[in-house]
């Protein structure tokens, strides 16, 4: 028989949320315990399956009869969407690349000038070498030995670089730029249409920059050598 007390702390414990434990038997050589009632929480009803989850064998021939010959409504059918062919070409983008430029100039510093030239090959022919220090000679250049270097586009063959129009222009320039502040050169020729293109606006420091015809053009059409001279004669130094 529990105490008031015992039934008032029972109380406290469960108003606290509290759970008591209750021992099954008592242990060897302690004092009996006082057993409190437990109440048993019965489980709850099963709650009974929807006729939708209600197998095939579970369904009585006459109704499964019925429901195969009842007429499907429209609404019913859930039409799968359909993509275009067109629609998934145009999600799908390609991936734009900038168009790489590739060319060789040769460079030819004689005397004060410094000329550009297109090497198709990699290197000009010894005949466009002796064209071009003809004309050095032509316009009172001092005999010296020239100095030839390459400019070849693209500087590598990174593809995360921008190859383009822009960058080889930039890059020319840049590379024009030091050769003149080296050799002090007084004026740059550029040969040749695809010079031209690049180098149309270009002013170094102050340096005219005059554009004409290739040494390969002038071979192919000597005639062409006086219209070049008329461009080539306003550079043409003093006699000493």
């Amino acid at each position: 028989m529990l105490t008031s007390r015992a039934l008032q702390h029972s109380a406290y414990l469960e108003a606290l949320g509290i759970e008591q434990y209750v021992s099954r038997w008592d242990l060897a050589g302690a004092a009996p315990s006082q057993r409190i009632a437990v109440a048993i929480a019965q489980a709850p009803a099963e709650a009974e399956p929807p006729a939708e989850a209600l197998s095939a064998k579970e369904v009585s021939p006459h109704k499964r009869a019925s429901l195969e010959e009842r007429p499907v409504a429209r609404a019913e059918i859930l039409a799968r969407p359909t993509v275009a062919k067109s629609d998934v070409k145009s999600a799908v983008k390609k991936p734009t690349t900038t168009e790489v430029l590739r060319f060789n100039f040769a460079l030819i510093t004689v005397g004060p000038f410094l000329w550009l030239d297109n090497a198709a090959g990699g290197v000009l022919e010894q005949r466009q070498m002796n064209l071009i220090m003809a004309m050095a000679r032509a316009l009172a250049a001092p005999a010296n030995r020239p100095q030839v270097e390459q400019f070849q586009w693209p500087l590598n063959n990174n593809r995360q670089l921008d190859h383009g129009a822009e960058a080889a222009r930039a890059a020319l320039e840049g590379f024009l730029l030091r050769r003149v502040e080296l050799q002090q050169c007084r004026a740059v020729i550029v040969l040749g249409e695809l010079g031209k293109s690049l180098l149309a606006d270009w002013a170094p420091l102050d340096v005219p920059v005059v554009t004409t015809l290739s040494s390969a053009e002038m071979m192919s059409d000597p005639m062409l050598k006086k219209e070049v001279w008329q461009d080539l004669r306003k550079l043409r130094l003093p006699l000493q």
